[in-house]
């Protein structure tokens, strides 16, 4: 009988390794397709739970008590996806960057230094020159002494900052995985495939459906087609990927649909997948809220609206960011309303003594309200050491936690392909309710040093946490283990990921063309936008208010004609999700599969249903598997931005 301890153990040594080879992965050798921590569902926990089912195929022949079981599958995957999201693109992959971007950067010419440099705490970041050549040019070699010298502290800050966010997220996951997986009935659709590779336990047993074999074999062959084109042209290429065909809208007011963001269509095989698994109601209303908008656009265009002569503000319509910011605010609202009872039992047992209903939960409700209770005091301490006014600190955490609770609701809700909230962040909602005059110099500068876990939300931990939990719910896992497992991988995950971007930047150089140039894109985001908000200080945005408030009342009339009529059409979660930046890339696989799947219910009902969602669920499979493979090739022979699509 093996040690269920020491298959723990074993998980735990893997998150390091999977860390730096994900960050190598995605900032210098390109990302193969899409980054595995750009979409909702990681390919690299899901291929080790594909290769631990295949292991299983050989076990239970040999000596089937060796087997692995369902929580240690559990287990693995948790510990994986969890920690890779910490480390992912939009989190610990911007740090650095982010970091030590205004010394770097500075000139004569743009005037940081004498505008906000003085600003900055000396423990944020490193600022000798010499530590900051190495760190953008590349050295070849590193100097281990002299890197631990210079980053010891900074890392040490931000390390802990993240780890206090993490377990914020945990516990807030834990008091709210009881109310939505059991009260109301959420059906975590990004989860279903790893649960039923868990579920079959090998591959054998996986496979016994021949749809999701055929489904799994479609985009492994096609997408290594597509790889040997990228190393071989002569071999034909398969059309897959994103599509720009608001290229071809040239006359106005069609050409609206030409600017950036432009009209893409899109074939991916794992979001084909995903997307046949959402709600209908929620599909439709994602999609048609997006059309809308885009159409409004064309409208807007030809009343001359976006011309040097518009009336003033017209120009920002539909005025996208304060739609984004007000629908997701609502959401947030109505995801509350509805579990209020729950949530008011949680924050009750924390200071009344009683029952609450948490038997069986990650972490007992009284201790995760104290944990959130002691973590935001970290949060404003921190901040307001770092200079930040204690009223600006606390408006954005709430604000940065109503952000993480609503999207974590929409992945276990809707279970959309990806996540990518650029147009809402708490900087942005601060600065329209608030403007910069209020703030001071201090505020604004660690405001736009926040922004490096606050540009779009990609890899969202808090959803993995959840998901990874409910997981271990629906196999009869201890859930106070996986917890506990989880969180020591997020700690091993954020120390190894903030070792591993130092090491590869210092090595081949953050700035060089060898590393990718969005991570020094981030840096300009959030120190041009500084400089603007210090140089021309402006009061509330009225206009901006306005519509947000608009917006965010729009979204509580959706959510409540759907609870005065079950057959109303659009929901508010579909208003909001509308809005994020990666139904750009997806709304019309939701458009497509909405409409396939409408017909398949519709004329062949839930029998024809179940028979074709194995089909879509090897797609998924097969996406996640050709990428692992072609990952693990590229890193192994040092190949660059070979593209599957």
């Amino acid at each position: 009988m093996r040690s269920r301890l020491g298959f723990a153990l074993l998980s735990l040594v893997l998150v390091p390794l999977h860390t730096f080879w994900l960050i190598k992965l995605e900032t210098e050798l390109g990302c193969f397709g899409f980054n595995s921590t750009d979409v909702s569902l990681f390919y690299s926990p899901v291929s080790a739970l594909f290769l631990l089912a295949a292991a299983n195929l050989f076990l239970k022949r040999i000596k089937p008590s060796w087997a692995f079981k369902p929580a240690e599958f559990v287990l693995l995957y948790a510990m994986l996806s969890v920690s890779a999201a910490f480390c992912g693109s939009d989190l610990l992959q911007n740090l650095t960057p982010v970091l030590v971007h205004p010394f770097w950067f500075a000139t004569p010419e743009n005037g940081w230094a004498n505008t906000f440099h003085h600003l900055i705490p000396s423990w944020f970041a490193p600022r000798d020159l010499n530590v900051l050549r190495r760190y953008y040019t590349g050295s070849g070699t590193v100097d281990t002494a002299e890197l631990i010298r210079a980053w010891l502290v900074p890392c040490l800050v931000w390390g802990s900052f993240l780890i206090v966010i993490s377990i914020m997220m945990l516990c807030m996951s834990a008091i709210l995985r009881k109310q939505w997986a059991d009260g109301e009935k959420l059906s975590f659709p990004i989860i279903q495939l790893p649960l039923e590779i868990t579920r079959s336990g090998s591959l054998d047993r996986l496979f016994r459906s021949k749809a999701l074999l055929i489904g799994c074999l479609l985009p492994i062959v096609i997408e290594s087609i597509n790889v040997t084109n990228s190393l071989a042209p002569s071999v034909p290429r398969i059309p897959l990927g994103l599509y720009n065909i608001g290229a071809y809208f040239t006359q106005p007011p069609w050409n609206a649909l030409s600017w950036w963001p432009p009209l893409f269509i899109s074939f991916f095989p794992f979001g084909i997948g995903l997307t046949f698994f959402l709600p209908l109601d929620l599909s439709f209303s994602s999609w048609f809220f997006y059309l809308a908008r885009r159409f409004a656009e064309v409208g807007a265009n030809a009343l001359g609206w976006y011309g040097a002569s518009a009336p003033t503000g017209l120009s920002r319509f539909p005025f996208i960011r304060e739609q984004a910011s007000g629908g997701w605010i609502a959401l947030f609202i109505l995801t509350v309303w509805a579990g209020r009872h729950h949530l008011y039992s949680a924050v009750k047992s924390a200071f009344a003594k009683g029952t609450a209903p948490d038997e069986g939960e990650a972490i007992r409700y009284r201790w995760a309200v104290w944990g959130l209770i002691a973590g935001m005091v970290y949060l404003l301490a921190f901040s307001m050491a770092a200079g930040m006014a204690g009223w600006v600190a606390l408006l954005f955490f709430t604000l940065y936690f109503v952000l993480t609770v609503t999207m974590t609701r929409i992945r276990v809700q809707l279970g959309p392909p990806a996540l990518e909230l650029f147009f809402v962040n708490p900087e942005h909602l601060l600065v329209t309710f608030t403007g910069t005059r209020i703030m001071s110099g201090g505020s604004l500068t660690v405001l736009s040093y926040y922004f490096w876990f606050n540009r779009c939300y990609r890899c969202q931990p808090m959803a993995h946490q959840l998901e990874s939990l409910q997981m271990a719910k629906t196999v009869g896992a201890h859930l106070p283990s996986v917890a506990f497992w989880m969180v020591l991988a997020t700690v091993v995950g954020i120390a190894s990921g903030i070792v591993a971007t130092l090491l590869l930047y210092n090595s081949v150089g953050q700035a060089s063309a060898k590393i990718m140039t969005y991570r020094t894109g981030v840096g300009w985001e959030a120190f041009n936008r500084l400089n603007d908000w210090l140089q021309n200080p402006r009061g509330p945005d009225a206009l901006g208010i306005t519509v947000c408030f608009a917006a965010a009342l729009f979204g509580l009339l959706l959510g409540s004609l759907r609870n005065q009529f079950v057959a109303f059409p659009l929901h508010p979660i579909g208003y909001a999700f509308s809005t994020c930046y990666a139904m750009e890339y997806f709304w019309f696989l939701f458009l497509i599969t909405w409409l396939v799947k409408l017909l398949v219910v519709r004329y062949g009902g839930m029998r024809l249903y179940r028979q074709a969602m194995p089909f879509f669920m090897g797609l998924v499979l097969g996406d996640c598997i050709a990428a692992f493979f072609w990952a693990m090739v590229g890193w192994a022979f040092g190949w660059h931005g070979c593209a599957r699509y």
